[in-house]
């Protein structure tokens, strides 16, 4: 397994077509990795989607396992799912044929069972906050991770999800790593490098890991504490692993992260050296907000 092998892993129609937030390089990279991991670990471990939304990155990795494994049945129903299952405004706008009658809080879990359709007999679902949600007490070979909208569910990604994880056999996939909303999620993994190797990326938001040694049990909450330094100079080891746009991202995600902690001195200090790195696609649009609603006497220091 190299770098870029993944992407010329073939795909189905049925999952180049399945509704999911991901670019047909995400989708791509959760079905090879996930019959690595399947390969990796054989009849050990769990294949964990904790962010279903409507089953498009579970069709990928279960299809993934089914390119390599015996028979889907030898596999069993080692697939977990995780979500809310719940409509909120975007999702209605952007997915109109299959959220058409729906209204924001509304569960679409018929949906997803829809979208996994002859997979469902291999899938535990569970419906919900994921901290709510009964404990794991099995390993984790692969586990694809698309819900850490906050320092909060990090800290339980960090806390129930990676100790679980094994060493030199089990992959893990962050969604929206690149991406500049959530600095929590590069904090922690460039914090935690002694135990995951970043090995892998796909447009445009996803990052690939293999697992080096046993994650400890720890208090998930620890990175959210370190000093604000140590923090940015995490989101700089982060951004150093790509380039272009990916970069781009990453460096706005400092932006943000001073923002989001009440520093508009520094947010400009940081923000205006870097202004052309980041200033690609909605970045661009983004940075000039940030600007547009920091006081120009700042600005001007």
């Amino acid at each position: 397994m190299k770098p870029g092998d993944f992407r010329t892993w073939p795909i189905s129609d049925r999952l180049a077509a399945a509704p999911a937030m991901l670019h047909p390089s995400e989708r791509r990279a959760i079905s090879y990795f996930a019959g690595k991991a399947y390969q990796f670990c054989r009849t050990e471990g769990l294949f964990v989607d904790a962010g279903s939304f409507v089953g498009g990155s579970l069709v990928a990795a279960i299809e993934g396992v089914e390119r390599v494994a015996p028979s889907l049945g030898a596999v069993g129903q080692r697939f977990i799912a995780y979500d809310l299952f719940k409509a909120n405004e975007y999702m209605i706008e952007k997915y109109p044929d299959h959220f058409s009658g729906r209204k924001p809080g509304e569960e679409f879990l018929d949906i997803f069972y829809k979208v996994i359709g002859d997979y469902r007999g291999l899938v535990e679902v569970h419906k919900g906050d994921i901290i709510d949600a009964p404990r794991l007490d099995s390993r984790i070979a692969f586990l694809f991770v698309d819900i850490l909208w906050s320092w909060k569910t990090n800290a339980f990604a960090i806390e129930e999800l990676y100790p679980r994880l094994m060493p030199g056999k089990s992959l893990l996939v962050h969604q929206d790593f690149v991406y500049p909303y959530y600095p929590w999620l590069p904090i922690s993994m460039e914090y935690y490098s002694d135990y995951f190797e970043f090995f892998d990326y796909a447009e445009y938001s996803t990052a690939i890991y293999r697992v080096k040694k046993s994650f400890p049990k720890t208090n998930g909450l620890f990175v959210a504490g370190l000093d604000i330094d140590v923090q940015l100079a995490l989101l700089d080891a982060a951004a150093n692993r790509f380039s272009g746009w990916a970069r781009g991202c990453l460096t706005l995600a400092k932006v943000i992260h001073l923002w989001q902690k009440d520093s508009p001195c520094r947010v400009v200090r940081v923000a205006t050296p870097c202004r052309r790195a980041i200033w690609q696609r909605a970045s661009g649009r983004t940075v000039s907000a940030i600007f547009q609603a920091t006081p120009r006497r700042l600005i001007t220091r």
